[in-house]
């Protein structure tokens, strides 16, 4: 039987980390752009303490993981936003509740931090990640934002 856990991220966990980071990136076909490194991963968890991360479980067996950080709107609330970066849980372990679990334990601590709201962006082609995220959100269609990026140093 399953028993699906979630935990912060621990430094024996990079590899993994950064292995699903890798398949994820590929899998949306930006596999040749993913070079961050488990140095990289240590650095922003471990010393920076500007990314917070978590492991998901299935018997002791890492499944799943999601990587966060917080930043703050001053203008609306004053209060922190969750911003989910990274969600990813192994294409075999899909639908047996690791995203849910994981996304729990992401409200639970966005609710820790005050935080006024949870966000993230999915490629519009990634049909199973919107069903997952319709089936414990309402969709933001038709908003009024834009979103544009400016990269330094584009990969």
């Amino acid at each position: 039987m399953s028993e699906i856990t979630v935990r912060k991220i621990k430094e024996s966990d990079l590899t993994v980390l950064a292995n699903f980071m890798r398949r994820l990136n590929e899998y949306e076909g930006l596999g040749d752009k993913c070079i961050i490194s488990e140095e990289a991963y240590c650095e922003m968890i471990f010393e920076e303490k500007c990314l917070h991360g978590l492991i998901a479980e299935d018997n002791g067996k890492a499944v799943g993981a999601a990587l966060y950080y917080f930043y703050r709107i001053s203008s609306l609330a004053g209060k922190k936003v969750l911003y989910l970066e990274e969600l990813f849980v192994s294409p075999e372990e899909r639908k047996k509740g690791v995203g849910r679990r994981l996304f729990e334990e992401i409200k639970k601590s966005a609710k820790e931090e005050n935080a006024l709201r949870i966000e993230w962006k999915c490629l519009k082609d990634n049909l199973s990640a919107l069903a997952f995220y319709d089936k414990i959100c309402e969709r933001q269609n038709g908003s009024d934002w834009i979103s544009y990026e400016i990269y330094f140093n584009k990969f």
